[in-house]
C-alpha cells in the first residue's frame, strides 16, 4: 500500500510539474522567437557579383 501511494506521489508531481508554463530560455517559442530576429537581420544584407566573378560576397 506505501508503494502505490509513493507511486501515485511522485506520477501526480510529474504531471504538476508538466501543467507549469515555459519560462525558459531553451523553449521552443524561444528559439523561434531568436530565429525569427536572425532571419530578419539576415533579409537585410545585399549580395553583390561582379561579371568576372559569379560567387555572391556580402556587401
Amino acid at each position: 500500500m506505501l508503494l502505490l501511494t509513493v507511486l501515485f506521489t511522485v506520477v501526480l508531481c510529474l504531471f504538476l510539474y508538466s501543467l507549469r508554463t515555459d519560462k525558459g530560455k531553451h523553449t521552443k517559442y524561444a528559439r523561434a522567437e531568436n530565429r525569427s530576429t536572425s532571419r530578419a537581420v539576415h533579409q537585410n544584407k545585399t549580395l553583390k557579383s561582379s561579371a568576372d566573378n559569379s560567387t555572391p560576397s556580402a556587401a
